[in-house]
């Protein structure tokens, strides 16, 4: 599939977007609902390899 929802831990969601899209040139939904915090992900034909890598490291450092 294309697309992924991803349940992440509790956390300061718009600082992760923001550091996300500052330190690694990602750009992806974070959601808040109930007290949960989700990352979707929709990888389309103008993604290329690295972007999901980029996304991927970028995780890693924020979550440990």
């Amino acid at each position: 599939g294309q697309m992924v929802s991803v349940e992440l831990p509790s956390g300061d969601v718009q600082t992760w977007k923001q550091r996300l899209y500052d330190e690694f040139q990602v750009e992806v939904p974070l959601i808040t609902h109930d007290d949960r915090v989700y990352l979707r992900v929709s990888v389309q034909g103008y993604n290329r390899p690295n972007d999901v890598d980029r996304l991927l490291e970028g995780l890693r450092v924020l979550l440990g």
